[in-house]
């Protein structure tokens, strides 16, 4: 599928899966650390979260305010709102400290990617 000036084809895909299931086993060896003014998270969930930001994933023009209910519910979700919810989430963090640790914990991003994968693979 193309966005913007990009393709998104299965080996976008598969890079961000990986990159998914490392951020994910490093949260589950790891865990989150808490310290003054905010959380420290293992090296591979930060490399994550910062691919999200990069082309093809990233969203510019996505609305914050929409983040919370396409993440609830992306059963249905086109690959647009995908990218809506993937950029919010990455962005979350600054805003809303601990954000990461409760995505990671509830495994809230398994469904975005089960989505992703029957748009995509």
């Amino acid at each position: 599928m193309i966005h913007g000036a990009f393709m998104i084809d299965n080996e976008h895909l598969e890079s961000l899966t990986e990159n998914y299931r490392q951020a994910l086993a490093a949260y589950e060896k790891h865990g989150v650390k808490t310290r003054a003014g905010g959380y420290d998270y293992p090296e591979q969930l930060v490399t994550f979260m910062r691919s999200l930001q990069e082309e093809p994933w990233v969203k510019f023009d996505y609305r914050p305010e929409d983040i919370e209910a396409l993440l609830s519910d992306v059963a249905d979700a086109s690959l647009d709102e995908l990218r809506t919810v993937l950029t919010g989430v990455s962005r979350a963090e600054r805003f809303s400290d601990g954000y990461w640790n409760s995505l990671f914990e509830h495994q809230k991003l398994d469904p975005v990617f089960k989505r992703l994968h029957e748009l995509l693979g």
